[in-house]
């Protein structure tokens, strides 16, 4: 007897086969065709490795994963409709970027997912990814990848100069091409030096000592003062000063003599106002005259905490002598 298909051998469907019978002296013959199914889906396997790459660009190529018995055949057996298939970096810095997850269940990827556009968020070598799913009893752990660091190119101009017997020029601005949108990078420091100090135009320009430079996000601050427990305060905008004036019998002038000036401050704050002098629009017998102040200053007296005395404690209860 004869079998003539491995069992463990994967296959996208049921391997079929008859069972082939034979013995020495007598003739051979065959049985009627055997059909051997896959176990229950027990592990995820990476049918195709994440490739490497360079920051800020897709792995290449992306993973692909499969569902297989715990014998290495492919199986959709009680996978179920829907089961999703998680992927993260496990080994390495930096996490995925885009699609992590996928169904791979009966009614989606059919045992199958295929993902796309997955980056990692950081560069460094020796990366890999697991993938996991809750009704999977094992994980995949995928090949190594690296995530090689990007490429930025710098770039100067330099500043006209008069010949003075020199090569040495003045860098008049930096840029830096091939950064990747969001990060915010620049250029700074550095020395130039023309090809040649002889007078002419279109010189070269060589620069040295450039440093690339990431400026950092600023957080945004709530403006508590942790150190003190208190939140700063600005100061708080004073009302004009108004003043009226005491009605005076005409004696040609336009001096008038004004009463104290109100002004809205902060309650319980000792705001005083002073001025040096007051007058009348014009000298002319009227009524409701308008008038101006001259020199006002204003000034407040520091504040003290208020304070309450507290009151000594209550006598206790006395009771009559008993007779």
């Amino acid at each position: 007897m004869a079998w003539p298909l491995s069992p463990t051998c994967p296959t996208t469907s049921p391997p079929t086969s008859p069972l082939a019978f034979s013995a020495s002296g007598v003739s051979g013959t065959n049985s009627s065709t055997i059909a051997v199914s896959p176990a229950a889906a027990a592990q995820l396997v990476f049918i195709t490795q994440p490739g490497s790459t360079t920051y800020g660009s897709a792995l290449s190529p992306q993973p692909v994963l499969k569902t297989r018995d715990s014998f290495g055949n492919d199986s959709t057996v009680g996978l179920g409709a829907s089961q999703l298939v998680t992927l993260s970096v496990s080994a390495g810095t930096g996490s995925l970027l885009g699609t992590a997850s996928l169904d791979i269940g009966t009614a989606a990827g059919n045992g199958t997912v295929s993902f796309a556009g997955l980056q990692v968020s950081m560069a460094g070598t020796g990366k890999q990814l697991s993938a996991s799913a809750a009704a999977i009893p094992t994980s995949a752990l995928s090949s190594s990848f690296n995530v090689n660091q990007a490429t930025v190119t710098g770039s100067i101009t330099a500043n006209n100069k008069i010949y003075d017997g020199t090569t040495a020029a003045t860098i008049a601005t930096r840029a830096l091409s091939g950064a990747l949108a969001g990060d915010d990078v620049s250029l700074s420091g550095g020395t130039a030096s023309f090809a040649s100090k002889s007078v002419g135009t279109a010189r070269t320009v060589t620069a040295t000592g450039l440093t690339p430079q990431r400026r950092r996000r600023r957080q945004l601050s709530t403006g508590f003062d942790q150190r003190h427990g208190r939140w700063p305060t600005s100061p708080r905008a004073l009302a004009d000063v108004s003043a009226t004036g005491v009605n005076k019998a005409y004696d040609g002038t336009t001096q008038r003599r004004p009463s104290p000036c109100p002004i809205t401050a902060w309650p319980a704050t000792a705001l005083t106002t002073s001025y040096t002098s007051a007058s009348f629009a014009d000298k002319n017998v009227g009524t409701a005259k308008t008038g101006q102040l001259s020199a006002v200053s204003r000034s407040a007296a520091p504040m003290r905490p208020t304070t309450r005395p507290i009151p000594p404690p209550a006598p206790p209860p006395t009771s009559p002598p008993a007779r």
